[in-house]
């Protein structure tokens, strides 16, 4: 009687190895396929980009080629794109600062302007760019800033409405609805030779120094 006990319990003791084993087994199925997937969506879902601490550098950058042009008695700007991966990085792409001019024909008042500057002359032919060689694919958001060190006119404000859509209309479908809304940023004191009593220098030091500009972009 004892002996059949023992061999009962010898058959159910390789069974219950066996079961445990596939416990085990499907546990780690499940952290693998689920559990994992699941915390890296969850960390690489945040970005990390912050367009205001951005457009402070640019600000930065203007302010240093003034001190160093001082002659120059109109407004500078310049422009970014920025493409952010899935795991955070980003990668830069600063336009070179553009000097602001009257525009000689009155149909296009704005065309000298940094900002219009900005926009034909780097941002489009650079999308443009970095949609042909792939760097675009590889990005999960795309960033565009354009900063002004004086306030932008309410010509430029009406033009800028259809550069999201202009934007979007350079690249692939797929790459345009990873172009986020666009930022447009000028000195919070600005900077106006044009103008007496507004200050001619402004300081920057800070992201106080520098504010977004409201555009109603068309999507």
């Amino acid at each position: 009687m004892l002996q059949q006990r023992g061999r009962r319990q010898e058959q159910r003791d390789p069974l219950r190895f066996l079961w445990v084993l596939l416990i085990i087994v499907a546990a780690l199925a499940a952290i693998y396929f689920y559990v994992i997937p699941f915390l890296a969506s969850s960390g690489s879902s945040g970005s990390s980009f912050d367009p205001h601490e951005e457009a402070l550098q640019l600000a930065l950058k203007v302010q240093d080629y003034r001190k160093n042009h001082r002659t120059i008695g109109r407004n500078l700007g310049m422009g970014e794109i920025v493409l952010e991966a899935s795991d955070g990085t980003l990668t830069r792409y600063p336009s070179p600062i553009y000097v602001g001019e009257k525009a000689s024909a009155s149909y296009d008042p704005n065309a000298n302007h940094s900002e219009r500057r900005t926009h034909d002359l780097f941002l489009l032919p650079t999308l443009k760019l970095l949609r042909d060689n792939g760097a675009l694919d590889k990005a999960q958001n795309i960033s565009i800033l354009i900063f002004s060190q004086v306030f932008v006119c309410p010509t430029c404000l009406a033009d800028m409405r259809g550069w999201w859509k202009a934007y979007k209309s350079e690249v692939s479908p797929q790459n345009a609805t990873r172009i986020q809304q666009p930022t447009v940023w000028e000195l919070t004191g600005s900077y106006n030779p044009d103008r007496p009593g507004w200050p001619q220098w402004t300081v920057v030091a800070n992201e106080e120094d520098v504010e977004q500009v409201n555009v109603l972009f068309d999507h």
